[in-house]
């Protein structure tokens, strides 16, 4: 989300490095995942947003909580409803 926002460069690289240091020390292995977040996201999404924007996050984050990618109806129910509330969590940190 920080890409599409309309932040200069050398804002938004303060800005990930600002969370990347917080991030290191709370979570050593949170770097790999923001990584892996970041890149499923640029494969899923290719510049679109809106609801497609929960859906892939959402997907992101239930295929890793379960540790598999085939997942039943009750699992891909929630992938929209989660991914929608992991972006109202994060919307407001770079305004």
């Amino acid at each position: 989300m920080l890409e599409n926002e309309s932040i200069p460069a050398a804002e938004k690289e303060g800005i990930q490095d600002i969370i990347s240091d917080s991030l290191k020390k709370e979570y050593p292995d949170g770097i790999k995942a923001v990584h892996d977040c970041n890149n499923f996201m640029n494969r899923s999404l290719s510049g679109d947003t809106g609801s497609r924007t929960a859906d892939a996050l959402g997907c992101w984050i239930v295929w890793n909580l379960y540790g598999r990618k085939e997942l039943n109806y009750d699992e891909r129910q929630i992938i929209r409803v989660l991914g929608g509330a992991a972006i109202e969590s994060f919307k407001s940190w770079w305004k």
